[in-house]
């Protein structure tokens, strides 16, 4: 009899191990597939396009003046939020002010910065929201570099943008632009 009941006592011993074991291995499941649900992805994306204007001279000339527009979003195609902790921009890993950058690489008389948007620290991010992080125009004639023409998708070559967030679990992640 006595060993019927250590064999009954040992036996509900390892199942009350075993059914803990699962529990804190179904626990940390758990964990991971909340913080999974609220990660954050941010990406960059970029729109740019070129409007022509037709306009008549005061000598009756039709004049032809090309526009070009340049923005660059960043988007949150992550679950959750992201919380930006910054944002930097750099041209050969140094960093820059990206308004004064601009007039001098582009070196137009020209050149409108309609929207330069810095996030600041621990701003919020919600789930597919998107924020225009620079918007610019420049005439088409003026739009050189070393006396190049330029069209905006070699504006990728010219500088970078570093963001770092992260996740509520504080989790940090980065994305860059190039």
């Amino acid at each position: 009899m006595p060993k019927q009941k250590n064999l009954i006592s040992f036996t509900a011993i390892l199942i009350s191990g075993a059914t803990l074991i699962l529990f804190l291995v179904q626990l940390r499941i758990q964990y991971n597939e909340s913080r999974l649900l609220v990660t954050p992805k941010l990406k960059f994306h970029q729109n740019y396009k070129t409007e022509k204007n037709l306009s008549i001279s005061p000598l009756g000339d039709t004049i032809v003046t090309k526009k070009l527009y340049y923005k660059l979003l960043l988007t949150n195609k992550g679950l959750g939020p992201a919380i930006i902790k910054q944002i930097e921009y750099t041209q050969n890993h140094r960093s820059i002010e990206i308004d004064k950058f601009l007039l001098e690489k582009l070196a137009c008389t020209s050149l409108q910065i309609n929207r330069l948007t810095s996030l600041g620290e621990d701003e919020i991010l919600s789930k597919n929201e998107v924020v225009e992080l620079l918007d610019f125009s420049v005439l088409h004639d003026e739009f050189s570099i070393s006396k190049k023409k330029l069209d905006f998708e070699m504006l990728n070559e010219l500088f970078n943008v570093e963001v770092q967030y992260e996740s509520i679990y504080k989790e940090i992640f980065s994305e860059d632009f190039n």
